[in-house]
């Protein structure tokens, strides 16, 4: 298969005994090791760490379901080519009522770097696809009354996602659907879900992202880290900040994943002239 060409999937965590947690999982895969723990009470939130080779040491905060350490997975994909492996972590973070949408915060730890870019998404596929190892990042949103599942494909190149040149994919939730995905979700091992493959049905329409109508020039003065990336932002002599920041390119009318907080956002971003809109910033 031309996808084990391209992905080396890591063993199942296993639950394992860390001194400053109350729970937590590990995997491990030559000289290292990922782990998944729930700090002791009192502490900081739950969190990734990466150990190995030698000293290497990588952390970052995630969310859990219902205290389970278990449900994150790693796999090994040399994404942009390099012949170094990228280190792709997926974390589940939340878990809905009713559909059950599953929201995944992915961390793709640079095969030469080490530096860490930070996605969020729905229903996550661990899709890596063929020779181009693209990934098909999924979102749900709900469109004038209706629920609508989103796919865009990225490419990782020198630290970040880039949109390629194919089409956003949009599915609106119909009984149908509802009997694919769920037959979908029952056969699943690993709570993974096949995107690609649900939005390429008939009834999938294709096409790109619209522009905010009202958009207003501004200029990003600094970002803040937190659960996702923040931005302030200057108009004429107003500072204001942008939570939740959600980020698009306006030449290729494509957005961003969700939560996307790329290595050198602070690089990329910062002293830069964009469109807003509400919580969106367009570069030119």
């Amino acid at each position: 298969m031309l996808l084990a060409l391209v992905l080396a999937a890591w063993p199942a965590p296993q639950a394992t005994t860390i001194a400053q947690c109350s729970a937590s999982a590990c995997t491990t895969t030559g000289e290292v090791r990922v782990c998944k723990c729930i700090p002791n009470r009192g502490e900081k939130r739950a969190g990734i760490t990466v150990d190995g080779p030698r000293e290497r040491h990588l952390e970052w905060d995630v969310r859990t379901v219902l205290g389970d350490v278990n449900d994150f997975f790693v796999d090994s994909v040399d994404l942009d080519g390099d012949d170094k492996p990228e280190t792709v972590i997926s974390s589940r973070a939340v878990e809905s009522n009713g559909v059950m949408i599953r929201t995944w915060e992915l961390a793709i730890v640079d095969g030469s770097t080490d530096g860490v870019t930070h996605v969020v998404t729905h229903d996550w596929g661990r899709d890596f696809l063929g020779p181009k190892r693209t990934l098909l990042l999924a979102e749900w949103a709900n469109e004038a009354g209706r629920m609508v599942f989103t796919g865009r494909e990225y490419r990782y190149e020198k630290g970040r996602l880039e949109p390629t040149d194919e089409p956003v994919r949009r599915r609106t939730y119909d009984p149908t659907f509802e009997t694919e995905r769920l037959a979908a979700i029952n056969a699943s091992d690993d709570r993974t879900l096949p995107a690609r493959a649900l939005l390429s049905t008939p009834s999938t329409k294709k096409g790109a992202d619209a522009l905010p109508s009202k958009l207003t020039t501004v200029v990003v003065k600094g970002l803040i880290r937190d659960d996702q990336l923040q931005a302030h932002v200057q108009a004429g002599d107003e500072l204001s900040t942008i939570p939740e920041l959600r980020l698009g390119d306006a030449k290729k009318k494509r957005l961003y994943p969700l939560g996307y907080a790329p290595t050198d956002a602070e690089d990329w971003l910062v002293g830069k002239t964009v469109r807003r809109s509400e919580g969106q910033l367009w570069l030119n």
